[in-house]
């Protein structure tokens, strides 16, 4: 792993436990009832046609916390252009649990892994730019969602960063990074592949202090179904950082 590559993996791990701490407290401040505030009486949301072939559209969510009721906007980009936006990495969920958000003042229905994944990375203060497949194509479309599936790997490439979300969050996942940390510090200072089938796992379970649960969450972190999709490798890889 090449130093800057472990730097900014170490970061984003680091603040991914920062966040999923402060985020379970705050979730017990919330009222959950406020997540399924619907946009009622509002006209559903049409998508017009994209103007060229190299054209996307660009999610700009709105600021907002807590419960307060995501509202969006599409913008039609030029992937040939300068573009400054982040790449959603997801799983879609169950189709049927659906949640209601507002999209320039219509209802758009998502599912609620997509709606999580938003609330998860909303600002209070800032307006965020975001492709996420399931918004950003119009998937009544067969032709749109033909043409912008040949334009993904192209996508997360440019993106500024890949925004992962998991799932929701476990009182398993603070293990979870925890062993991810002792591993990752482990295998910086053993770059040899000999030392490191020489030590493994009884380095690791010796000097790198570790516990039986610790390896439990670490199994129960990678039996998330984002783990499974085919897609993974590509949105993880392609773009120049991760924030899970």
């Amino acid at each position: 792993m090449a130093k800057g590559s472990s730097a900014a993996y170490q970061k984003g791990v680091t603040a991914s436990q920062q966040y999923q701490d402060k985020r379970t407290k705050a979730a017990a401040r919330e009222d959950p009832i406020a997540y399924s505030c619907p946009a009622s009486g509002l006209a559903e949301y049409r998508y017009r046609p994209l103007r060229s072939d190299s054209h996307i559209r660009v999610l700009v969510l709105e600021p907002g916390c807590g419960g307060e009721l995501l509202r969006c906007s599409l913008e039609e980009s030029d992937l040939d252009s300068q573009l400054q936006f982040d790449a959603l990495s997801y799983c879609w969920g169950d189709a049927s649990d659906t949640r209601t958000i507002t999209c320039e003042g219509c209802s758009v229905s998502i599912t609620k892994s997509l709606y999580d994944a938003l609330l998860r990375f909303r600002k209070p203060d800032l307006r965020l730019r975001i492709w996420a497949d399931a918004l950003c194509i119009n998937q009544e479309d067969m032709a749109e969602r033909r043409q912008q599936v040949q334009l993904m790997r192209r996508i997360y490439q440019e993106s500024e960063k890949c925004l992962v979300w998991l799932g929701p969050h476990t009182e398993l996942d603070g293990l979870a990074f925890k062993l991810l940390n002792i591993i990752h510090d482990f295998l910086e200072n053993h770059p040899s592949d000999q030392d490191r089938k020489a030590l493994i796992p009884g380095k690791i379970l010796g000097k790198y202090s570790t516990t039986p649960g610790e390896w439990d969450a670490l199994s129960h972190l990678f039996a998330r179904p984002w783990f499974e999709r085919v897609w993974t490798l590509q949105e993880i890889v392609l773009p120049r950082q991760a924030l899970i």
